[in-house]
């Protein structure tokens, strides 16, 4: 997972303006992401109503809440806001 800020001007060109998040970088098959149907390039900007600006802060509201949980992500895929 790639944070935005550190992305190719093509991609931060097609984000609104004041977006960030992480860029999910890959997606393996069967795994939480996967089965989240989270896809490949899609940008989380928040887990659970929090900002998800960069990688440790995403991995610490995910080990806070321990195994066998649900997160709400906003997601950014292809321009729009789901």
């Amino acid at each position: 997972m790639g944070e935005s800020w550190t992305a190719d001007e093509a991609l931060l060109d097609k984000l609104p303006r004041g977006m960030a998040g992480l860029i999910v970088s890959s997606v393996i098959k069967n795994r939480p992401l996967a089965r989240a149907g989270i896809k490949q390039f899609e940008i989380i900007f928040t887990c659970d109503g929090k900002p998800t600006l960069r990688r440790h802060q995403l991995l610490e509201m995910i080990r806070k809440k321990g195994t066998e949980t649900s997160f709400k992500l906003d997601i950014f895929p292809d321009g729009e806001r789901q």
